[in-house]
Order: structure tokens, then sequence, then C-alpha cells
């Protein structure tokens, strides 16, 4: 509840300020639009999965610039099902030398991957690698940085606006149906990401990060962990694996070693995960997830870096021809989820990609990817986690 309360007192505090400052701020509307299609060209036996077109993302980001040093930010997410509350947070940039404190609904700073935004990854979705990643919540992050190296740590509780699914202990499953947000107390979580980049020329630089989260599940207990997509697509009704196996935990742990080299158009970029999980049944089990890619801007632009944030960006826009920037990409990932009681649940996905960017505010996008799931992940995910889809998007970035 102390999470809670002191964003609400942020919030307020902010709207007081906007209402009696003597200079209006500086209001900044970002966002972005993405419309998918997927095609499922391979399925399961008995699956119900159905071609089309889905909204994948309606998202709005506001900034206000009180000053050089003291920001607001907000995001988000519209769907069919309402709006969503994403990021919500004070910044104090500088609030100590090259260093800046976030307060409000603040982002867990984690892994490569999750740290570069959606917006311009290579690929449609994030790997199978994030399956674990930590979310956003209300709390505190402090994010230090110098020329070629930085380091932030954030500490969270339950995500406002979150809905959880009531634990049955006696019968040890979720109990459909049941959002029960506000009848126990909040859970935490601390996360640290620490990230140098050793090489750091224009032409050529090398990225490297460690990342640490505990999550705790705690309150009274009786939730599970967010879900994910086995298959790496997301539409009307793919499979989400966490609601069909029983990752009912009091807590648990994830290491993440990160690692980009990049020469101009070309890049590489390899994560590895592991996580370890404390169970409300059973002893600990330890998971591993892994993703390797590579993408080349065949037009001969890169991508933009930030030793800030330690992420890559938007593609630069430099020299761009008649015929806009093409961009090719391909990833392997990799989540092994067997245990001592359940062996050989693992799956290993393969994605193509190609990126078409004909202005700085359009991207359409096509992926293919093959997933092959072993007959226990098939079992835990469903029917409807698709073994070939080809997905294909249109968006729009303001």
């Amino acid at each position: 509840m102390f999470f809670k309360k002191l964003s609400s007192s942020l919030l307020v505090g902010l709207m007081t300020t906007s209402l009696f400052a003597k200079v209006m701020p500086d209001i900044a509307v970002h966002g972005q639009l993405a419309l998918d299609y997927l095609g499922h060209i391979q399925k399961q036996t008995g699956s119900t999965l159905t071609n089309g077109a889905s909204l994948r993302a309606a998202d709005l980001y506001v900034s206000a610039n009180f000053n050089d040093s003291i920001s607001a930010n907000l995001e988000f997410g519209f769907s069919p099902d309402g709006v969503e509350l994403g990021t919500a947070f004070i910044a104090f940039e500088n609030l100590l030398p090259m260093t800046d404190v976030l307060l409000g609904q603040v982002p867990s700073p984690f892994c490569l991957e999750n740290a570069n935004s959606g917006k311009y990854l290579p690929f449609l979705e994030r790997s199978l690698a994030t399956a674990f990643k930590p979310c956003i919540g209300p709390g505190i992050s402090v994010n230090h940085h110098q020329d070629s190296w930085a380091i932030k740590i954030a500490v969270k509780g339950t995500p406002l606006g979150h809905k959880r699914k009531k634990f049955n202990t006696t019968s040890n499953e979720i109990e459909k149906d049941s959002s029960y947000s506000n009848s126990f107390s909040d859970h935490y979580g601390v996360t640290v990401r620490g990230t140098w980049a050793p090489v750091l020329e224009d032409k050529m630089l090398v990225h490297t990060g460690l990342s640490f989260s505990y999550q705790s599940m705690a309150g009274t207990g009786q939730e599970n962990l967010t879900t994910f997509s086995v298959s790496e697509v997301k539409g009307r009704n793919t499979a989400k694996v966490a609601e069909n196996i029983p990752f009912f935990l009091k807590d648990y742990m994830v290491v993440g070693l990160e690692l980009s080299p990049a020469y101009g158009p070309f890049q590489l970029e390899a994560e590895g995960l592991v996580t370890m999980t404390n169970p409300r049944v059973g002893k600990m089990d330890v998971f591993h997830a892994l993703n390797a890619g590579a993408n080349w801007v065949i037009t001969g632009q890169s991508r933009s870096y930030s030793v800030k944030d330690g992420s890559f960006g938007a593609i630069k826009r430099d020299e761009v021809g008649d015929f806009g920037i093409w961009q090719l990409g391909v990833r392997y990932s990799r989540l092994d989820l067997s245990t001592d009681t359940m062996k050989n649940v693992d799956a290993n996905n393969l994605t193509f990609a190609l990126n078409w960017y004909p202005t700085e505010y359009l991207r359409l996008g096509m992926n293919y990817v093959m997933s092959m799931m072993s007959d226990n992940m098939k079992t835990v995910s469903g029917p409807n986690a698709p073994e070939g889809t080809l997905a294909l998007r249109v968006q729009t970035v303001f």
C-alpha cells in the first residue's frame, strides 16, 4: 500500500504544480499505432486459431517539461478492452551529477531486448528470452551514467491497475474469472542493470550488460506469474503459456548477460538468462532462456545507440534514398521450462524479418516465425500455440 499511496501523492502534487506554475510547461505528445495481420500457416492438431487482423498497439506518450531538470511522463495503452496506464513518473534529471531519479510508476531496467523500445525492434515481437522480465510498478528508479557505462536500480511494487488471479491453495489451481487486485498487499521487486560499451566509435561499438531482478510474489501469495506467448506472436486467441502451466511462486530471481557488437549497418545481439523460482509447492526450479540474432540495414544506415539507457533506438536517417530504408533480420530464441517433475518442456523459435521504412513515421514489417516445441511444451501451451506464422504489420510512429 505504501507504493500506491506514494504514487497517488506524486500525481496530486504534479497536478497542483501544473495548476499554480507561473510558466506553463512544454508539453510533447508522442505515440504509435500498429495493426497486425497473422496468417497461421502451420497449426497444431485441435487448434482453433483464426487468421486475420488485430490492433496490436495504440500507445500515447505525454511528457511535460517544467524546466531543464524536472519533467512528468505518462504512458497510456488503448485496446478494445479499454485504457491501460503504463509508466507514469516524475523525472529529476541530474539531481546528482550524471544521475537521474524517477518517482512514480517506473520502468524496470532489465536486459537489452527489454530496454529497447518495441517501436524500433527489428522484429515484431520480443523473444522468448524476455518471458520472465520484470514489469513496471510504483516506486523509485535511480539511473547513473558516464561516457561509456551506466547503471540503473529500480525498487517498485505491484503495477497500478494490475489485475491478479486468485490461487486456490487447496486445488493448486488458478481460479478462473477471479480478479481481486485490492484484496491483498502489494508485492515488490528490485531490478539492477549495468551496461558498458568498451568500444564506442562513429561506425563501430560493442555493448555489454548484466542484469539482476528479484521479484516477490508474496502478498497473500495467491497469484500467478505474468503470461507470455511461446510462439512469439500475439493475435486474437494465440496461447499464453502461464495460463496452462503451474507458475505459482513465492518469489523468483533472474540473472541475464547481454552482448551486442555493431559495425555500421550490421548488428549482432545475444542474451542468456537464468530464472530461479521459489514455488509454493515443491522445490526450486531453474529455467533457461536465450536469444541470438542479427540485423542488417541493407540501405547502409545504422541504428542509434544511447549509453545513458544502454539501448538501441531508431535507424538513423542518413542519406535516405527515394526508396526509403530497408532492413533484414534473423533471430533464434530458446526457452527451457523443464523441471524435476516434467522433463523436456522447451521451445525453439526461428524468426525471419523484413522491414521497410518509406518515411520517418511509417514502417511496414513482415515476420515469419517457426516455432519448434517439444511434446510437453505443446501440452502446457495448448493447441493454440502456432508452429508457423506469417505476421504483417503497418506501424506509424509520431
